[in-house]
This record gives structure tokens, C-alpha cells and sequence, in this order.
């Protein structure tokens, strides 16, 4: 990881190179959203994670709302679920697929932090309660050794004027900044476009689709 804390600065590191060339290739997808996601969505959410559950390893925190439709539409384990503190979401602890932020090295999350800080340069007035939650965030797109992208995020969050509302906003614009594709089915025509594809029973064509960044991101 870089010695050097700004976008600009980060875009000429290795790190930055490598985490490019390891996305369009990369075996994982991220599925977050608001915890106040329609119960619709988090149906449509359900059948997308389901969908892809023996192609693709799913990424997400263990929030209510979309992170929790996500995770329930697996039922093989093929999934990280990374959660600020042991207690968050009442989560079965055993099983392998779950990460606790204060079990991972201290200085993976030192660096993750400096990354929260790049997108939230409030850092300083946060609680610690949402400086854990947004520094798991960064887990939900780069994985444990914050090196290993997902291929694309699938979300729900309503707009705000340029960025989304709420704590989803800290991954998503992350995934932005790496040129990540990203996915927002609170729009419609993203909802629409979801639909037809899996109706098409094709997980690979729409694996491609979500790669290729052509959704309203």
C-alpha cells in the first residue's frame, strides 16, 4: 500500500495498478444497500445472490435491509460477510465466512482507515460506532488484504444530488474511485434490466453485463 494519502497520489502506486488489473478478472461482487430497502428489492436481492451463489463469492456487512436479503439468498457459504464488532447482527460466529473488523490485523485496518478518511474527510467528528462501520466498508470491496477488488457491486440507496444516502455512500463511492462497475436497483431500469437477464437463466451473460458498467451506477 501507498505511503501517500490522497486520490491523485494514489492513482501512480502499484497498489492502485494492481487492484485495475485484478477487477474485470476477480471472483468476487459485492451486494450492499440501505437498511431501509423496500421489501421488493431485497426479494430481488434474494434472487440475485442466489443466482450467482456457485459463480461468484458475495461480499457484504451484515446490516438489515439489503446486506441481510443478499446473505440470505446463499446457502452454500459462498460469501464474506465483514462486521464492525462481534455482536452486530446477532451472526453465527462459527461459521467460516464471517470477519470481525477488531480479529483483523491492526494494520490492514489501519490502512483501511486511511482510505474511510479519503472519502470522509469528517473522520474526526464520527462516533467510534460509525468509524467501525465505515471501515468495514472498505472490506466489502477489496476483501481481507484490501488487494482483491470485486468485480462489480450490486446496491440499493436512494440518490443524493451527486453521491447515495446514507453509510452504503463510504463503499460505493470507494468502488467509484477504483472504477469499480456499480449497480443501483433503486432505479428502475436497473431493476428491469436485472429481471429480463435472470429470466434468461444465463449467470454468465449477466455476470458480463454487470462487468461491463452499462447499469445507471
Amino acid at each position: 500500500m501507498p505511503e501517500t494519502w490522497t486520490w491523485e497520489g494514489l492513482k501512480d502506486t502499484r497498489w492502485f495498478k494492481t487492484i485495475l488489473s485484478r477487477i474485470k478478472s476477480s471472483i468476487y461482487y459485492t451486494g450492499i444497500g440501505s437498511r431501509k430497502t423496500p421489501e421488493e428489492i431485497c426479494i430481488l436481492e434474494q434472487r440475485i445472490a442466489c443466482f450467482f451463489k456457485t459463480k461468484l463469492k458475495m461480499r457484504s456487512g451484515g446490516a438489515e435491509g439489503s446486506d441481510s436479503a443478499f446473505e440470505e439468498g446463499i446457502d452454500n457459504g459462498n460469501m464474506e460477510i465483514y462486521l464492525p464488532w462481534k455482536t452486530f447482527g446477532n451472526r453465527d460466529l462459527t461459521k467460516k465466512h464471517f470477519h470481525v473488523l477488531r480479529e483483523m490485523k491492526f494494520k490492514i485496518i489501519q490502512k483501511a482507515m486511511m482510505l474511510v478518511k479519503l472519502i470522509a474527510p469528517y473522520w474526526g467528528k464520527l462516533s467510534h460506532a460509525v468509524m467501525q462501520l465505515y471501515t468495514r466498508n472498505m472490506f466489502q470491496i477489496l476483501g481481507m488484504d484490501l488487494c482483491t477488488p470485486s468485480a462489480f457491486v450490486i446496491y440499493y440507496a436512494p440518490p443524493d444530488k451527486e453521491t447515495i444516502k446514507g453509510g452504503t455512500r463510504i463503499a460505493v463511492e470507494l468502488a467509484w474511485q477504483l472504477g469499480i462497475p456499480t449497480c443501483n436497483l433503486f432505479y428502475e431500469e436497473n431493476r428491469n434490466k436485472i429481471i429480463d437477464l435472470l429470466n434468461c437463466d444465463d449467470a454468465n451473460f449477466l455476470i458480463q453485463e454487470l462487468k461491463s458498467g452499462n447499469f445507471i451506477k
